[in-house]
């Protein structure tokens, strides 16, 4: 068997080992159980990483998603009550529903509070990677939302997990001959919570070529 085809048989059992365990038997683990095992899950999006996660045997501790209407207030979206009177932020719902937890609302917005809040063990990040894909702009840190990658950094000092998975683009270490990446690695590195660093696809990884 050739190594492509050793991933696609990894990838078709990564699919059906997913598709076996539902966003309603996900729902009803949270809140029925808890474990040691903990995972907070930051710009949680549609919870397919938190889907993974829960389906792994990790018990979410909290999350955080912008509301588009309260991107820079997102105190506004951090209570239930406040939830049922926003109609925007159906991602932060979406995750209090599913978790039974409290979304923080925008991930950058003031994380100082993240020191005050209980640590995981697994921290997993995924900052926009729009402006780092090979079909983008690739300007990186100098754009809209490119600077999320290097500055994510300071997100994780402050949380201080066992674990941390950064999900980008495997085209960032190329963009700005790899200084967003650098900058990342080196923050990390001085505060001494980067032990080890590898840059590895999942078996499903694919390649995604410029249009």
């Amino acid at each position: 068997m050739t190594g492509s085809n050793k991933i696609t048989e990894v990838a078709k059992q990564r699919q059906i080992w997913r598709d076996s365990f539902t966003f309603q038997q996900a729902m009803n683990q949270c809140h029925e159980t808890h474990t040691n095992f903990t995972v907070v899950v930051l710009q949680s999006g549609g919870l397919l990483c938190t889907h993974s996660a829960i389906r792994s045997g990790w018990t979410p501790l909290w999350g955080t998603e912008i509301c588009p209407t309260h991107t820079n207030a997102p105190i506004m979206c951090q209570s239930i009550e406040q939830l049922k009177d926003c109609n925007e932020n159906s991602q932060q719902q979406m995750w209090f529903h599913l978790t039974g937890t409290t979304c923080y609302g925008n991930t950058f917005a003031n994380i100082t509070q993240y020191s005050k809040l209980e640590k995981p063990m697994y921290l997993k990040v995924s900052p926009e990677c729009t402006y780092y894909c090979v079909g983008g702009a690739q300007t990186g840190s100098n754009s809209l939302t490119g600077w999320q990658l290097p500055d994510v950094s300071l997100v994780i000092l402050e949380i201080e997990p066992l674990i941390v998975q950064i999900e980008n683009s495997s085209n960032a270490p190329n963009v700005n001959s790899g200084i967003d990446v650098m900058t990342l690695k080196q923050r990390l590195s001085f505060k001494k919570l980067l032990q080890s660093w590898r840059t590895y696809p999942p078996p499903d990884w694919r390649w995604r070529r410029a249009r």
